[in-house]
């Protein structure tokens, strides 16, 4: 063995080789370091190591056609390519692809030729999206061609939004095939149509009338959101939605000074990578303590508020007429608040669930955690 050989031995080339790729290797497992309690994993490229010309692999982010004149011998790539304004792209050396692949919005494109490639995996660590195949928004698509033996998961391909494209058109597919409603719609496609219920891309929220009017019959994105310096004061037309992200901060709320009313967030249904709601530089919003906490539960981070918009008001007898007059924002009540009298249910009364300095005069109320959040 080489590692037994004596000073006075004669090294040959290849054991010197040998010992060199022996010491490599342990440094690489060594500097594999624990971070945040997770491992490291090492990849045999990486951005400072980028080809490795012996195994044929490499590190590439960038569009399909410059693959093959900087990687011309790579066939085990990692890291994220995009697809071009050419009727289909070119795969005819590559093997195994270890990140994302994306073709969007793409008007010229028409086939995609997969069938030579053995394995395409998604990877977040050379591509933040969940999906290693990310097909949407291209009008002229009409076939895609994968392998029965294709190393690919069905939860990690999407494709939707591809108008000429139906599931048949999809050939060889080692999973059931889905490409989407026919009411899915990338914006641009959503501005010159009527019917879409679907919205598919990284989408920002409604800034004029004409978007504002795609969104009317909308009920779900497939993407992300972001809302970013809005003049309105409310999310309205974000409320009931339902948000299937494909990137971390799935829905990004920024720069926005007029914003005051966020609580449709409560209302939505969102799933995707975390974190799933992100904030930045939004000075305005105002909501009543116990809105507040919820808001702050479901988006998993603290926000600052304004309390502009919190009201005083009257006391009195709680009942249906006062009630129906209680500001939603009603922050303290100038005077007594008196409840007395009631029977059964008291979950009518919640609205008074805002921080109120009063007096509260309690007859045959069995149960009172609707005042939790008052302050006497």
């Amino acid at each position: 063995m080489c590692l037994g050989m004596t000073m006075i031995e004669k090294a040959d080339e290849f054991c010197i080789l040998r010992r060199v790729t022996f010491f490599v290797f342990i440094a690489m497992m060594l500097t594999s370091s624990a971070v945040g309690g997770k491992k490291k994993k090492v990849y045999p490229v990486n951005e400072s190591f980028t080809v490795n010309e012996e195994t044929s692999e490499c590190l590439f982010r960038g569009k399909n056609s410059h693959y093959y004149g900087v990687r011309s011998h790579c066939y085990y790539a990692y890291g994220n390519m995009t697809g071009e304004e050419f009727p289909y792209p070119l795969f005819y050396q590559m093997l195994n692809w270890t990140g994302c692949m994306i073709f969007a919005r793409l008007h010229k494109l028409e086939y995609i030729p997969l069938s030579s490639v053995e394995s395409l995996r998604a990877n977040t660590d050379f591509c933040k999206l969940k999906y290693g195949l990310l097909v949407y928004g291209n009008e002229k698509l009409y076939r895609i061609n994968l392998r029965k033996t294709m190393d690919i998961r069905k939860e990690e391909v999407f494709i939707r939004a591809n108008p000429n494209l139906t599931r048949d058109q999809v050939i060889d597919a080692p999973f059931e095939v889905d490409v989407g409603d026919p009411h899915d719609c990338t914006m641009e496609m959503a501005l010159k149509r009527k019917d879409c219920t679907g919205l598919v891309g990284d989408v920002r929220y409604p800034g004029d009338a004409n978007m504002r009017n795609v969104w009317i019959g909308v009920s779900r994105v497939y993407g992300t959101i972001t809302v970013n310096g809005i003049r309105e004061n409310n999310l309205d037309m974000l409320k009931k939605l339902t948000v299937d992200g494909w990137l971390p901060r799935v829905v990004r709320i920024v720069n926005n000074h007029q914003l005051r009313h966020i609580d449709e967030l409560l209302k939505m249904k969102v799933t995707g990578p975390e974190p799933l709601f992100w904030f930045h530089n939004n000075t305005s919003f105002c909501h009543t303590i116990d809105i507040r906490s919820k808001i702050e539960a479901k988006v998993k981070t603290k926000l600052s508020w304004d309390e502009r918009c919190l009201k005083r008001c009257a006391g009195g007898v709680i009942d249906a007429q006062y009630l129906k007059k209680f500001h939603r924002f009603c922050n303290i009540v100038d005077g007594d608040l008196i409840i007395e009298g009631l029977k059964g249910s008291i979950k009518h009364y919640s609205e008074i669930c805002s921080p109120c300095r009063l007096k509260v005069l309690l007859q045959r109320i069995r149960e009172i955690s609707f005042t939790r959040f008052l302050l006497l």
